[in-house]
């Protein structure tokens, strides 16, 4: 069960940094945009480059970004707000939203009972007697055989570091 702390999430959809504060435009779940600034300590500001130097390589345009606590301040009047965060307080995940809410459409489907698909092949069964991914530990197979076909043929290479992302971000989720 989450905790009662909650998140602010976005997908990035423009990088608007030009001064040693990085800002970004993101999109929420209903497509609405709003702005992202980071604020760096002092201490760690390097002067005369764009985002004060922090590596904003991470942040790519239709990635997730995920702020706890955040809100959104000077939402009124049809302007959608802007949100300030430290920048040490916000985590990426390799995927936009959309992305998000179809895996956990599909996720949610799996981990219904105690019977698990396969990966690969399909085939239902304990989730005891099939093998986890041990990058994610959200995926399973019967064998080495279905692993490698999930992997190269079914997508989860890809789905494997957003799936990962996501529980080193939300470690309580299972």
């Amino acid at each position: 069960m989450l905790s009662a702390s909650y998140y602010l999430l976005g997908t990035i959809a423009e990088n608007m940094t030009v001064s040693a504060s990085p800002t970004f435009i993101l999109k929420d779940r209903d497509n609405v945009s709003f702005a992202l600034t980071l604020r760096i300590p002092p201490d760690e500001i390097k002067e005369n480059l764009p985002g004060g130097g922090l590596d904003v390589r991470g942040f790519k345009k239709g990635f997730t970004v995920v702020v706890e606590g955040a809100r959104r301040s000077g939402v009124k009047e049809g302007k959608a707000g802007f949100v300030v965060a430290p920048s040490g307080s916000v985590k990426i995940i390799p995927a936009s939203l959309q992305t998000l809410h179809e895996m956990t459409d599909t996720r949610d489907e799996d981990l219904k009972g105690t019977i698990i698909s396969c990966q690969a092949c399909s085939t239902q069964k304990p989730k005891d007697d099939l093998l986890v991914c041990t990058g994610c530990r959200c995926v399973w197979y019967c064998n080495k055989e279905c692993q490698t076909v999930g992997w190269k043929e079914k997508g989860h290479k890809k789905d494997c570091k957003i799936l990962k992302a996501c529980r080193e971000i939300f470690p309580e989720i299972q």
